[in-house]
């Protein structure tokens, strides 16, 4: 009996280390999720059980109907025939407004996603005159989709986006006077606020409703879902998997073959993205050429891309010297890499970003997501982030010098 218990004691532990491992090693959200997700987990189902929460949580919800909000915001939803949807960014919509594109047939010389350019452009059209005229019909008959992200994440997400990476000042002009800055800075129109400041400036603009950018405001302020009651609710923590569903459902399985593709054409086009937008001449103006690759670097090992201890290999010359498409080819070459530490980026540089924030403001911060929290089945206060004796920050993500 005893050499039993003590064998049983030894495949328990093995088993806890186990799933400790898996939990680490795949790097997903899943933490953060009210219900549970597995690898084998059924993606109707989900859906089933994404819809009624977000049903039973909006019980007390407003007297707005759903063409008052689209007749004031009229890209709040669009899409094609009898299908329509609601971009927020951060959350997988370049790609879904690619995906759009195509099942419209708006871009003739487009045969796969990555042809489609200009995605902002093409479909600002939808809600012609006809359609205008007649909103409740094109909107009952329609079947209406949301994808969602966990909204930590999505903010850091943000962050990283569009104000770490070299952006263009013009993205800022409405924007930058916002943001509280209780230190000097070279230019009063650099875009080199810190994340601290960032997470104030949501949370005083949410609370005071004067957020003008949709890429710090809350899902449910973008997407009204106590109004607007999704027929599908997609996930960015199974983005893929969920994606290609919703493909089979609108009969476009042929947009992709498979989830290895989109996720790769996904990573590509990304990197490709925001390698272009540093080259142009009104892209960081306050960056010099070497500082906005260590940026870009960074961020592409904060998204996963590239392995935490993957080394920009780029001398100070050849950093100065270095064109478009030599820098994308490097980064390409790098997102090859094998390197398990690849799938825990996002995790560790959720830890070190929000280790930065006063803990009252987390604690606000909180307070503000928890409408989005409640109908999409977060957690609000997730202990990797709440507990910081618990998970204290391991990495330097962002130290740009430190690459």
């Amino acid at each position: 009996m005893g050499a039993i218990y003590k064998y049983k004691k030894i495949f328990l532990f093995f088993l806890a280390f186990a799933c400790i491992m898996m939990t680490v090693l795949t790097g997903q959200w899943f933490i953060f999720s009210k219900v549970p997700i597995n690898k084998g987990y059924n993606v109707s189902e989900q859906m089933e059980i994404r819809r009624v929460l977000s049903i039973n949580q909006c019980k007390d919800s407003t007297n707005k109907t759903v063409v008052d909000i689209v007749r004031k915001k009229k890209d709040t939803l669009f899409g094609s025939k009898n299908f329509l949807y609601c971009p927020i960014p951060k959350v997988g919509s370049t790609t879904w407004k690619q995906i759009l594109i195509l099942l419209k047939n708006k871009c003739k010389k487009c045969t796969n996603v990555r042809d489609v350019k200009r995605v902002h452009d093409i479909l600002n059209d939808y809600w012609d005159s006809d359609k205008f005229r007649n909103m409740k019909k094109v909107l009952d008959r329609s079947q209406k989709m949301i994808i969602v992200r966990e909204p930590y994440s999505r903010l850091l997400s943000g962050y990283i986006n569009k104000v770490f990476i070299p952006v263009r000042l013009v993205f800022w002009e409405n924007t930058w006077k916002y943001v509280e800055r209780k230190r000097p800075v070279s230019h009063k129109k650099c875009v080199d606020f810190t994340f601290p400041e960032i997470v104030r400036y949501v949370i005083k603009a949410i609370k005071t409703n004067t957020m003008y950018n949709a890429h710090f405001d809350t899902m449910s302020n973008i997407c009204k879902p106590c109004e607007i009651r999704y027929d599908y609710i997609l996930k960015m923590e199974t983005f893929n998997v969920d994606t290609m569903y919703m493909l089979k459902k609108l009969n476009r399985s042929d947009v992709y073959n498979d989830t290895d593709t989109l996720k790769r054409d996904s990573i590509v086009d990304s990197i490709t993205w925001d390698i272009n937008n540093m080259f142009r001449k009104d892209t960081g103006k306050c960056q010099s050429k070497p500082e906005k690759i260590r940026r870009l670097w960074r961020s592409f090992q904060i998204s996963g891309y590239i392995g935490k201890n993957v080394k920009l290999p780029l001398s100070k010359k050849a950093e100065k010297n270095i064109s478009k498409q030599e820098l994308l080819q490097i980064v390409i070459n790098a997102t090859k890499i094998k390197n398990a530490n690849n799938k825990v980026n996002k995790r560790l540089a959720l830890i070190e970003a929000y280790s930065q924030v006063p803990y009252s403001d987390l604690v606000q911060l909180s307070e503000i997501f928890q409408q989005d929290c409640d109908i999409f089945g977060y957690d609000c206060k997730p202990d990797i982030l709440f507990n910081r004796t618990k998970y204290p920050p391991s990495t330097n993500f962002l130290d740009i010098w430190s690459t």
